[in-house]
């Protein structure tokens, strides 16, 4: 999970708070047993869909600056082998 708590200390400087937001990342690996070199795995990212801009994107705390914010919901499905 990642949490970030609002930022009031940028309205001295751009006059605008940054907002708080939660996000949810939450996976499960699977490794067949007739298979031990291969791992599945499901990712699903964001999972409650939060709308968000991560701290590290430049602009998100000016008011003129429109923030770039991150995708929503994925889904990713992939397959490890081991040699």
């Amino acid at each position: 999970m990642e949490l970030a708590l609002r930022n009031e200390d940028t309205k001295e400087s751009t006059g605008q708070a940054m907002d708080a937001y939660r996000v949810v990342n939450i996976f499960n690996e699977y490794r067949p047993q007739f298979a031990d070199f291969m791992t599945l795995r499901l990712d699903v990212k964001n999972l409650f869909d939060e709308t968000y801009a991560d701290r590290a994107t430049y602009g998100q705390d000016f008011s003129t600056v429109v923030p770039l914010y991150e995708s929503g919901r994925s889904f990713i499905l992939s397959t490890r082998l081991q040699f």
